[in-house]
């Protein structure tokens, strides 16, 4: 994948192994990025809108963020299975809502989002041990995306169902 700048190409080898590679073409390699090892790598990676980070989703649950200047890691965000009121998240939940009474022509169904009270435990699901999964496309984070200004990623892991 190009720098969205491109003047670096990035390379993650595949999901056996996890190692991120940064290379210029003048330069060669600028950056060499290997969380862990033994174990299965990056399954997504993806540039902010403007650029200026990188974010690289793994088998082991977390992200890692980098910029695009050194290529070094900024940050870890790793899915947790309890959520405790001591941290700065904040979880929704949709459910339905009617408008109207419950025999009028006029009931308006729609949705709307509550704040969940932490602790939470979430739900998780270890999809590689069963026989008819496949433990490269069931496992860590699958998805990450930025919004428009980059301010926010959205990421899913696929151990938490929903």
């Amino acid at each position: 994948m190009w720098a969205k700048d491109d003047t670096a190409i990035i390379v993650w080898d595949n999901p056996i192994e996890c190692r991120l590679l940064v290379y210029s073409a003048t330069q060669g390699l600028l950056a060499q990025h290997i969380p862990y090892e033994n174990a299965l790598g990056f399954r997504t990676v993806n540039f902010s809108p403007n650029g200026q980070f990188l974010a690289a989703g793994s088998y082991d649950q977390k992200v890692r963020i980098y910029n695009h200047i050194s290529w070094k890691e900024i940050t870890e965000f790793e899915h947790k299975k309890l959520l405790s009121d001591d941290e700065d998240i904040h979880i929704y939940t949709e459910e339905e809502y009617k408008q109207g009474g419950p025999y009028s022509y006029d009931e308006e169904v729609t949705s709307r989002y509550k704040m969940v009270q932490l602790p939470v435990q979430l739900t998780t699901s270890k999809k590689s041990g069963t026989k008819e999964s496949n433990p490269i496309t069931g496992n860590g984070v699958s998805l990450t995306s930025w919004s428009h200004d980059g301010k926010y990623l959205a990421t899913k892991n696929d151990n938490t169902p929903n």
